[in-house]
């Protein structure tokens, strides 16, 4: 991600992220926007700032995508 955002020239805080397990919280800690999803693990759900009403693989990333750009 690092490298992802120095090639941008972007910082971490203008990052948004989704996930579910744990190996994501130390990537979720350090960016701008974490979510989840309904099942994601609860130490997820902790550092994340939303919560998605869809579930993972039924339109979690759509329903992200229309939070962050309204039609």
């Amino acid at each position: 991600m690092k490298q992802i955002v120095a090639e941008l020239g972007i910082g971490l805080d203008k990052v948004c992220h989704i996930a579910d397990d744990v190996n994501d919280v130390s990537l979720l800690e350090g960016i701008g926007f974490p979510v989840t999803v309904p099942g994601g693990m609860a130490e997820v759900q902790d550092v994340s700032r939303f919560v998605t009403r869809a579930e993972g693989g039924n339109g979690a990333v759509r329903e992200l995508c229309e939070r962050l750009l309204p039609l």
